[in-house]
């Protein structure tokens, strides 16, 4: 859910084809890219955007702030990574799983061209294909790709807690205003 959709689409002259709020996402990392994309969005959301439209390739996931939509992700025993918004689709094929940052990015440059045994340890798999049954399918989509990069997640959202610095008398008509401008940002008619 992405609740200044509207705002969005106004502020930087967008031209959505649907009535869906998540396409904003799309226009505006066609328009920015990725770094100033993700710091437009207020909502709750967890993506993961392939860019195939250019030579070079990316991966791109992010999550919301808070992580209110979770994003796992997991490696693989032959070095593979893995991503799945639950964990239980990981489990079985993961020997490692853990969840992606809240608050935070990743592009991940992806070479087709890159030979699987050139980067055995840098393999990727995308979430549609991890919780397939075949296991051949999971085996054969891990070695169509390779890794030319991967990037350190980075981190777009740092909280601000100047309410920690009140006293109790200045805290509560602080928090009833927060919580009201919650719940009318929430309500997305």
């Amino acid at each position: 859910e992405i609740y200044n959709f509207r705002e969005l689409i106004k502020e930087h002259d967008l031209k959505p084809r649907t009535h869906n709020d998540c396409e904003v996402i799309l226009l505006l990392y066609e328009k920015y890219g990725i770094d100033k994309m993700i710091r437009l969005l207020d909502g709750v959301f967890t993506f993961v955007l392939y860019d195939c439209r250019n030579k070079r390739k990316w991966l791109h996931l992010g999550n919301d702030p808070i992580g209110i939509r979770p994003l796992f992700e997991g490696r693989m025993p032959n070095g593979s990574i893995a991503w799945a918004s639950e964990p239980i689709a990981l489990k079985d094929i993961c020997d490692f799983v853990g969840f992606f940052p809240p608050g935070c990015y990743q592009s991940i440059e992806i070479k087709p061209e890159v030979k699987a045994e050139d980067s055995a340890n840098d393999e990727v798999v995308a979430e549609d294909e991890v919780v397939a049954e075949d296991d051949e399918a999971v085996k054969k989509l891990s070695n169509l790709v390779g890794l030319a990069g991967v990037k350190e997640k980075k981190r777009f959202f740092q909280y601000d807690w100047k309410l920690n610095s009140l006293e109790p008398i200045e805290i509560y008509p602080k928090y009833r205003a927060l919580l009201e401008s919650a719940v009318k940002k929430r309500m997305v008619g």
